[in-house]
């Protein structure tokens, strides 16, 4: 993919998924449409696993269970008759609401350029997301969550924002790579650190339109993204209307001279409240 310009914003969708910007409004009304109503999303029950796993609190049993289900369905012959056979054997039993899901691949890389259509600011995704499977005639985002709140996304709403939003982000790569005319299921998979041996999992087979309305607020590319940014008219001098202006061209060529700095900042962008002048 190259070197990423400095000029851009690196983010990762498992760390940097509140820089969506619907996500500071996530309220109980967008909570209950992921969950109860009609088809949005289907909640899968809960279920005793038959061969337990790792417990313990913070980041470093997630790791494990990642491990332990990537070994397993990467090469489930030889990673049998463990921990990672027993979350899959769940997932796929009978009765199961996704008992029919294959799981394609692990540690799937995705990437892609952003730019705001507001401000054009310009932002790099770049994640593995933890597993692609596929369900229903649709792609689906995996994400395995070693949690001690297994119902989260009916009790603690940050934890419901962060997850569903960067698998939101996820689904939307993989839609932009694969050219897809919907966005790929997300299926949830919370892993009981206490016990080690629950998993109360959750298919989200679409997303209220507050969340995806959002994300179209983005120009999505899998190739860097050129932005011009675009200016009133009555700005500029005669010569340059309806152009584009050179890069090496001196200001005082462009500009109208009775154009304030106030004008110029809200033209060129909407988050520089002035200008100063220092040595």
């Amino acid at each position: 993919k190259g070197e990423i310009p400095k000029n851009i914003r690196q983010l990762s969708p498992s760390k940097d998924a509140r820089e969506i910007k619907y996500f500071s409004r996530i309220n109980e009304d967008i909570k209950k449409k992921f969950v109860h109503q009609g088809n949005q999303s289907k909640l899968t029950h809960h279920m005793n696993l038959e061969k337990g796993g790792p417990v313990g609190s913070g980041a470093e049993v997630g790791k494990i269970w990642h491990r332990i289900l990537k070994k397993y369905i990467d090469n489930p012959e030889q990673h049998g008759d463990g921990a990672g056979e027993a979350v899959i054997k769940a997932l796929q039993s009978e009765g199961n609401i996704v008992k029919d899901i294959k799981f394609l691949q692990t540690e799937f890389p995705l990437y892609g350029f952003i730019s705001d259509k507001e401000t054009l600011e310009i932002s790099f995704w770049n994640g593995n997301a933890d597993a692609i499977g596929w369900f229903d005639d649709r792609y689906v985002i995996v994400d395995w969550k070693a949690v001690d709140l297994l119902l989260f996304w009916e009790k603690n709403k940050h934890a419901y924002g962060d997850y569903l939003h960067q698998c939101l982000v996820y689904a939307r790569l993989l839609q932009l790579h694969l050219g897809l005319d919907e966005l790929p299921h997300i299926l949830i998979v919370p892993i009981s650190n206490k016990t080690g041996k629950e998993i109360h999992p959750a298919m989200f087979n679409n997303v209220p339109d507050e969340c995806k309305n959002e994300i179209q607020l983005y120009n999505w590319s899998k190739v860097p993204i050129s932005v011009t940014k675009k200016i009133k008219n009555w700005m500029v001098k005669d010569a340059f209307k309806n152009s584009d202006v050179p890069d090496d061209t001196k200001v005082q060529d462009v500009f109208n001279d009775d154009v304030t700095v106030r004008q110029l900042l809200d033209a060129l962008t909407s988050k520089l409240t002035g200008l100063k002048v220092e040595d």
